[in-house]
């Protein structure tokens, strides 16, 4: 069983500052990968978390996210919000044209909804 990472970003306009950290740094980290994670309402106690696959294992871990099982993420206690971040577009065109390639990877690593 691979590890899975999450991390709580809480309630309201706290989540917004949590998300600015996390995009950038995942820009620097993992620059080429459009969804390095995923974000999530949690319906029991409405905070949004982020979950991270094992092989963004790096990124969850220098964002503080703690090991944690494979998420069930259908609708029922955790809501896919379908949060992608905003690719930065001062990076070299050789380092866009392999987001193509990353971003299959990522999305086959999704958990299903």
């Amino acid at each position: 069983m691979q590890t899975w990472y999450s991390k709580s970003l809480g309630t309201a306009s706290a989540v917004y500052t949590a998300i600015h950290d996390l995009n950038l740094l995942s820009s620097r980290m993992c620059p080429s990968v459009l969804h390095p994670y995923v974000l999530v309402i949690d319906t029991f106690t409405v905070e949004t978390i982020v979950f991270f696959a094992p092989e963004d294992a790096e990124l969850a871990r220098a964002f503080g996210a703690s090991a944690c099982a494979q998420p069930v993420i259908d609708g029922t206690r955790f809501v896919d919000i379908g949060y992608t971040p905003l690719v930065n577009t001062e990076f070299p065109a050789s380092v866009a044209a392999d987001t193509q390639h990353f971003s299959q990877r990522a999305d086959s690593t999704l958990p299903s909804v």
